[in-house]
């Protein structure tokens, strides 16, 4: 998911991944985190670490399943729009599996 994005916003991003005609992308998941650092309280585990990946953050499971929780998908539904639904259920199901 990581590398999921459009091209023109950053040359890291080398796929599109879909669902439903909505996009899942790196971008919704950085914009609950910029949305995180102007909070006074932190709701979501997100920090820089776990949005600016390195080879060896890439493998850390903890900050897979810190990045891919429910709250982060509880931060989207109340603060994007609809855009964001696809993402917020592939977030859902990776915390299940």
């Amino acid at each position: 998911m990581y590398n999921s994005g459009f091209k023109d916003k950053h040359s890291r991003y080398t796929r599109n991944m879909k669902k439903n005609g909505k996009y899942i992308i790196w971008d919704h998941i950085n914009a609950v985190f910029n949305r995180e650092n102007r909070r006074s309280l932190f709701e979501t585990h997100l920090r820089h670490s776990r949005i600016h990946l390195d080879s060896l953050s890439k493998m850390r499971v903890k900050l897979a399943v810190q990045t891919l929780s429910s709250k982060v998908a509880v931060d989207m539904s109340k603060f994007e729009n609809d855009a964001t639904s696809s993402t917020q259920e592939y977030i859902i199901n990776c915390e299940k599996f």
